[in-house]
């Protein structure tokens, strides 16, 4: 399964609604699922799963994408900002001093 959005963010939200969850799985299962989720946030895909893993992934990959669209919208207004203030080929850290002033 793949999601819509190939992420390349720096990573992914733990969402406190899993917790009860990770009750019907054992220690090796959690394991699994904490792999499967970063997997899928990676690459939009996941490997094979323990039955019951695999259904508790599949009720928090909406979630992932969900993020994972935000994080790009989110990113793309940031730089639309950084182009309109600074220039088309702008990024948001262009004007600023190469070598700020070092505290001492």
């Amino acid at each position: 399964m793949a999601n819509e959005i190939q992420t390349d963010k720096p990573g992914v939200m733990l969402y406190h609604t899993l917790y009860p969850q990770l009750d019907m799985l054992s220690p090796s299962e959690c394991g699994e699922l904490f792999r499967a989720i970063l997997e899928y946030s990676m690459t939009g895909a996941y490997g094979s799963l323990p039955r019951v893993v695999e259904l508790i992934l599949l009720g928090y990959i909406p979630m992932i994408d969900r993020d994972a669209r935000r994080y790009y919208e989110r990113r793309e207004r940031a730089r639309a900002a950084a182009r309109q203030r600074w220039g088309s080929d702008a990024d948001a850290s262009d004007g600023m001093p190469e070598d700020a002033a070092i505290c001492q």
